[in-house]
């Protein structure tokens, strides 16, 4: 915005993900250029992230009718601007509060709308944003091909990596060498790190049908939870590790703090599974460390350069995965070097934090400024 202003962003969770981390960031960046920040969630894992983005958090029920009533009394005394939603559901809710109090919507859209059956209420909220983020090609091509948007409501804004956190110059290598320490990895195992949501933690079967390719290799797979996980679960895991044969293989991290380290310590990131996010932060954040990534998920698609930085592959087809994971773990160090440098030149084009910025504030100004209505 040209002037500073308040922005209110509504969401039912922010976690201490990484979708999390890209709010967070986009929280930071907005409170640098000058403008006030508030999070309104239902729940929030990230309290503290938040608080050194200089964000104010708010944590309330959105769902019921007398939630959004209190919603609104609430928002109103906060004086905002701007409200800010982060998918369809939560544009659903604010929606009603902006259209009572007179404010500008804007909606950061993560996935495609689904236009038909009990979703509609929540898809004509969206569609009457005063702007849609879309954060991939796809979810604003579907948004035009579907008519639900105005074409000159979609922006295609892609979500930030925190590019302070995630970059290898900021990592020194004590940290790295900390952790292999403390998972007793040596420099001859090449090291394979799987992110794992609690679908894959129920389920690690998928997992194990590709390290059944390298049973008899020296790899070490750490599986990190990216979700708070029980202890029994995760006992669970590498329990199924060991039915299957792999537990000298599966290394199972039940928190980890220090994310772009990890990232540092891994030859190459897996994404395994099924999920309707259009943007993986994961796949973001892997080649901001400069790591190349093999990934089943949609949200991968547009920030790898294929069989460059990275390469997708088909969910369910374990021989293409771990003929793609054989590949990368087979360059030489020059090769490595020459994919880093690449991966990194890759995701700083595409999710750039700046650019994130200037495209963001645009945004808020089109709103503010009456350009869009």
């Amino acid at each position: 915005m040209a002037r500073s202003g308040h922005v209110v962003h509504v969401l039912e969770a922010i976690g201490d993900d990484p979708p999390g981390r890209g709010l967070v960031t986009c929280a930071r960046l907005t409170g640098q250029a000058g403008h006030r920040v508030t999070v309104l969630a239902e729940r929030c894992g990230a309290a503290t992230a938040l608080r050194r983005a200089r964000a104010e958090l708010i944590e309330q029920p959105l769902a019921s009718r007398q939630a959004r009533r209190h919603l609104a009394e609430r928002i109103a005394a906060l004086d905002c601007d701007i409200l800010h939603a982060h998918s369809a559901p939560a544009a659903a809710t604010a929606q009603s509060v902006a259209r009572a109090l007179g404010l500008p919507l804007v909606l950061s859209l993560n996935a495609p709308l689904e236009l038909g059956g009990f979703r509609n209420r929540r898809n004509a909220a969206a569609a009457q944003a005063s702007i849609v983020l879309a954060v991939s090609d796809g979810v604003a091509r579907g948004l035009r091909d579907s008519g639900a948007v105005a074409p000159e409501r979609i922006r295609l804004l892609r979500p930030p990596y925190d590019a302070e956190q995630f970059s290898q110059a900021s990592v020194p290598g004590a940290r790295v060498v900390a952790l292999a320490e403390r998972w007793r990895l040596s420099d001859a195992q090449a090291v394979l790190l799987v992110p794992a949501d609690a679908a894959l933690l129920r389920g690690p079967r998928p997992l194990w049908d590709v390290l059944q390719a390298f049973a008899g290799s020296e790899l070490r797979c750490l599986v990190a939870a990216l979700d708070v996980a029980e202890p029994e679960e995760l006992r669970g895991v590498e329990e199924s590790a060991r039915q299957a044969g792999l537990g000298h293989l599966v290394h199972v991290l039940p928190r980890v703090d220090d994310w772009p380290a990890v990232y540092k310590l891994a030859d190459v990131v897996l994404r395994l599974g099924r999920s309707a996010w259009a943007h993986d932060m994961i796949t973001a954040e892997a080649q901001a460390m400069g790591r190349p990534v093999v990934s089943t998920l949609e949200g991968s698609r547009e920030l790898i350069v294929e069989q460059v930085t990275g390469r997708l592959v088909p969910d369910g087809d374990p021989g293409a995965a771990a003929e793609a994971l054989h590949g990368f773990l087979g360059l030489d160090g020059e090769a490595r070097e020459a994919l880093a440098a690449r991966a990194v030149d890759n995701i700083a084009r595409l999710a750039d934090p700046a650019r994130f910025l200037a495209g963001l504030l645009n945004a808020y100004d089109d709103v503010l400024s009456g350009r869009v209505a």
